[in-house]
């Protein structure tokens, strides 16, 4: 009884040594884009979203709000466009023509709770209207809450077709 009660013990220790484990690393990969608001409105998300003086909304995707627009009174209408950017990397607005690019000007006035503004002061000749180097995440949360949201004003009376893409820094 003994010498079966010490083989039992012996091999319980040996087994539990002997198991093991399956060990997964998963690796949840997305690609990058943005997803843009004007007045409100969602426009669209991707890699880029291009916007033309004509603003057509389409529908949100499921979860990413519904941001109310802002009441923007310094400048007239025809020159002025509010937009609201949320984007897992970094993302640049720039124009179909740079040299447009010199003449629209861009100031974030304001950011989502969760939000966070890394931007990178551009060079005059360099085309672009803003550059955003780092995600609008601070923090996890809804899309809306992420948002940055910029004003565009454009000193030749009116925005050309715009174009918001994601840039790896």
């Amino acid at each position: 009884m003994r010498r079966s009660g010490t083989l039992i013990i012996l091999s319980i220790l040996i087994g539990l040594g002997a198991a093991a484990d399956t060990v997964h690393h998963v690796r949840f990969s997305q690609t990058a884009k943005v997803l843009v608001w004007a007045e409100g409105n969602f426009l669209g998300q991707g890699p880029e979203v291009r916007i033309a003086t004509q603003l057509d909304p389409i529908e949100p995707p499921l979860g990413s709000g519904q941001l109310d627009p802002l009441d923007t009174t310094t400048h007239a209408a025809e020159d002025v466009l509010t937009l609201q950017i949320a984007s897992n990397t970094g993302f640049v607005i720039e124009t179909r023509d740079p040299a447009v690019a010199n003449s629209i000007s861009a100031r974030v006035i304001a950011q989502g709770p969760n939000a966070q503004l890394r931007q990178n002061l551009l060079d005059p000749g360099s085309g672009l209207i803003f550059e955003q180097t780092a995600r609008t995440a601070a923090r996890p949360g809804a899309a809306d809450t992420q948002t940055l949201t910029l004003e565009l004003i454009s000193d030749h009376g009116r925005l050309e077709e715009l174009i918001i893409r994601t840039a790896e820094f």
